[in-house]
Formats: structure tokens, C-alpha cells, sequence
């Protein structure tokens, strides 16, 4: 009975010690109030390599999951709001809280600069969050997997499982169509899909009836 029992004291631990493997922040704007969907990205200080993003909820927080220990920054971003940063940092696993990122609009004057028009990396619309692949630097020599893993709301664990905003019965189409693999089928299909050939990846984590989804599971679609 007292092996049983030290066997389940050290389960909870385990489990406890997993959830707690987070990065978490809050974004603000300039009055003070929660930067609700607010785009973070978290950068390896390196190589300056986009390692994960995130969208901030109503209350302007954000969290990352499943970061391996490391060196980071993070940039914050929103329409109309303006733009923020936090300061470098040490990750070693644990509970990580990074201090409030407040958004500054920037009102330098811009003189004889040419502008060209680019996607931002990550959109966030009204029906779903977008990750621009194409033309990303970052993106280059890497696969649909790792795509992945950087993406705001999308979880990939060591055994290749994929979760969308919790839900782990995701839907995955290419162009709006279903591919109709198993998990293990379908990491495999993902790892050998080049980023090169990806022009955006969209996650829609609650799917209205124009997407015919079953239930509330979430799709990822490929374009």
C-alpha cells in the first residue's frame, strides 16, 4: 500500500511539474487597458529564428507551451495599437512569467523610405488565425511538422499528437479538402511536406456551419 501510494504522489507530481512547462505574459495597450488579440512571437536571441507564436485572449494574456530551455526575446504586435517588446530572457523549463509588454505607437516620421508591401507573419481575422509560410525567411528548409509547432494555438507533443486551442480531434485539409490519415499517417505526410510548398496555414479553432465541420473540433488547412 505505501509503494502504491508513493507511486501516485510522484504521478501527480509529474503531472503537476507538465503543467506547469509554460511561458506566460500579459500585453497592455498604451492607456493600460488588456491588448485583447495581440500577436507574440517568441524569437531564439541566436539565430533571431521565430521558435513560437501566440494570440492574446480578452485579458491581453498569453502563454507558450512545450519550450525547450533556451535564450528568447519577444516582440508584440497589434493593429492600431502599436507595437512592444520584452526584454531578452533565460528559459530552464518551469513556470516563466514575463513581465507586461505595453504597446508604443510609433510616431517617428518616416522621410524617403521606400515601403513595400508584405503580409504580416501572423493575421488574426474574424473566423480564423493565419500563418504567412510564404515568403518567410524563417520558414525556409523546414517541413509542415515544424511549421506546426510554431504556430499560435497549435501544440505538437514529442510523439507527434496535435492539438489546436486543447482539442486533439483536429481536422486537417489542403486546400479546403480533408486528408483522411490517422495520426501517425498523417505526421509522417507532414514531415515530408516542404515549407516551400506551403503558401499560408490557417487554424480555425471554433468552425462555423460554412466549414460543414462536425462538432467543435478545429481544422488546420493548408494552402
Amino acid at each position: 500500500m505505501k509503494t502504491i501510494l508513493l507511486s501516485v504522489v510522484a504521478l501527480f507530481a509529474t503531472i503537476s511539474t507538465l503543467s506547469a512547462q509554460k511561458i506566460k505574459g500579459t500585453v497592455a495597450n498604451a492607456d493600460g487597458s488588456a491588448a485583447g488579440f495581440a500577436t507574440v512571437m517568441l524569437y531564439n536571441t541566436a539565430d533571431s529564428a521565430l521558435v513560437k507564436g501566440a494570440i492574446t485572449d480578452d485579458n491581453g494574456q498569453y502563454e507558450f507551451e512545450q519550450i525547450p530551455s533556451g535564450h528568447y526575446f519577444i516582440n508584440v504586435q497589434l493593429l492600431g495599437s502599436g507595437n512592444g517588446a520584452a526584454p531578452v530572457f533565460d528559459y530552464n523549463g518551469g513556470d516563466k512569467i514575463i513581465e507586461k509588454v505595453t504597446l508604443r505607437e510609433n510616431t517617428e516620421e518616416l522621410t524617403q523610405v521606400t515601403v513595400v508591401a508584405r503580409r504580416p507573419l501572423v493575421e488574426v481575422r474574424a473566423d480564423k488565425t493565419v500563418l504567412n509560410v510564404e515568403g518567410n525567411l524563417n520558414s525556409q528548409g523546414q517541413n509542415a511538422l515544424e511549421l506546426l509547432r510554431k504556430a499560435p494555438g497549435v501544440v505538437v507533443d514529442n510523439n507527434d499528437n496535435i492539438t489546436l486551442k486543447g482539442k486533439n480531434a483536429v481536422r486537417f485539409q489542403i486546400d479546403g479538402r480533408d486528408v483522411p490519415m490517422d495520426s501517425k499517417d498523417l505526421a509522417n505526410y507532414l514531415k515530408g511536406l516542404r515549407a516551400e510548398d506551403i503558401a499560408a496555414i490557417e487554424m480555425i479553432s471554433n468552425p462555423s456551419a460554412k466549414y460543414d465541420a462536425s462538432g467543435n473540433a478545429g481544422i488546420i488547412n493548408f494552402r
